[in-house]
């Protein structure tokens, strides 16, 4: 009787590790397409890109979700990184890390830059994606570097989403592309998901006169050191445009005047019939197509210039 024990604690740990694999392997993806990356892996691929690009793509979760590399790569020639970050403020270091992506002896250094209210303000500048991702341990950042697949394998999952997702309801799909980008998508879409957030978002969290300083001071330099910054504020649906522009305390128009005065280039986002999934972002059907024509803007107001 006790020399089966061993034999038993065997089949029951075999048995559990069957199970944690084959729940692993059914647990249905969080995306539309296969990348191979895990979300923590992906941040990783950004933070340790080499300087070895022509044009970056720096902003929050807009930027990060609209602007597709691989489209605006074909549109402008050039080599596209994305270096966005959910909930990114657009600080001086974080800039500098984007613009340390640029290639030095690219003949054409461009740094796209896509400003939201948000970006300024001092709860972005206090959780940002790329703040927090940046200065994880390095224990932390050697297991989603080399456990990619493990990680994302035994991940939690939400049941209550799992559910959802299979009876065919509202259900949300993100992917994490090796470019930077991360295509996401609301089913069925959304304009109001986001509504209550950003009806709340800007109380006691107005745009910082400070933070937009320091934004357009580093643009200045950026700008004399030969780098082409561009501007964008990138689709929102309807309600939410309402809401940053009534509570957030941007001025657009003077944040337009004074960083066009510090070398920018403000470009207006292309107009067409795009799809904002949830309220906030283009979705991932409709991004390519967005970049492409932002991109054959950029191109076409260079060649103007």
């Amino acid at each position: 009787m006790l020399a089966s024990i061993p034999c038993r604690l065997a089949i029951v740990s075999l048995l559990s590790a069957v199970t944690l694999v084959v729940l692993g392997k059914a647990r249905p993806p969080d995306g539309q397409f296969d990348s191979g990356l895990s979300r923590d892996k992906f941040w990783l691929v950004k933070l340790r890109a080499d300087a070895a690009y022509d044009a970056v793509l720096a902003g929050d979760s807009r930027t990060l979700s609209d602007l597709d590399p691989a489209s605006m790569s074909a549109a402008l020639s050039s080599r596209v990184l994305n270096f966005g970050f959910n909930v990114a403020a657009l600080t001086p270091a974080y800039i500098d890390a984007a613009a340390s992506k640029l290639d030095p002896k690219s003949p054409n250094r461009r740094l796209v830059i896509g400003v939201t209210p948000r970006s300024f303000t001092p709860v972005n500048a206090k959780l940002s994606g790329y703040v927090e991702e940046n200065d994880r341990s390095v224990d932390e950042k050697f297991f989603n570097w080399h456990l990619n697949a493990l990680n994302e394998m035994f991940r939690p999952a939400s049941l209550p989403l799992l559910i959802l997702r299979l009876r065919g309801v509202q259900v949300g799909y993100t992917d994490h592309m090796p470019n930077g980008w991360m295509p996401v998508s609301l089913r069925p879409h959304s304009a109001t998901a986001q509504v209550a957030v950003y009806n709340r978002i800007f109380v006691d969290n107005q745009v910082s006169s400070s933070i937009e300083e320091a934004f357009l001071q580093k643009i200045l330099e950026l700008s004399r050191s030969g780098i082409r910054v561009i501007g964008v504020r990138l689709p929102v649906a309807a309600a939410l445009l309402d809401a940053e522009n009534r509570m957030s305390g941007f001025d657009q128009a003077a944040f337009i005047r004074r960083f066009e005065a510090a070398g920018g280039h403000w470009m207006p986002s292309p107009a067409g019939n795009f799809i904002i999934t949830d309220g906030s972002h283009i979705d991932a059907a409709d991004a390519p197509q967005y970049s492409s024509l932002l991109a054959a803007e950029i191109r076409d107001a260079e060649r103007t210039k």
